[in-house]
């Protein structure tokens, strides 16, 4: 399902760390929103949501995407603990 309305229209990869689609991705849902993939956690949410965990280098990629100037800015922003990564 990519879109909280039940459409299966076919996604838009937005950013991947891959080429095969069996990797974190994020993708362009129908209704404006995004749907991330990623690998599972045991993290507990809601009923009917799900925690995914994604490397930093995927938002990166969806960031210089991004038509938004402050989110490119934000996410080119060195995060403390990853210099040199």
């Amino acid at each position: 399902m990519w879109s909280t309305t039940g459409d299966n229209a076919d996604p838009r990869v937005i950013a991947a760390v891959c080429q095969t689609g069996e990797c974190p991705t994020i993708y362009s849902g129908d209704d404006g929103g995004v749907v991330v993939q990623g690998y599972t956690t045991r993290a507990e949410c809601p009923d009917g949501e799900s925690a995914v965990w994604i490397p930093w280098e995927l938002l990166r990629r969806a960031a210089e995407q991004s038509d938004d100037e402050e989110t490119r800015r934000l996410m080119s922003t060195p995060r403390r603990g990853t210099a040199g990564r």
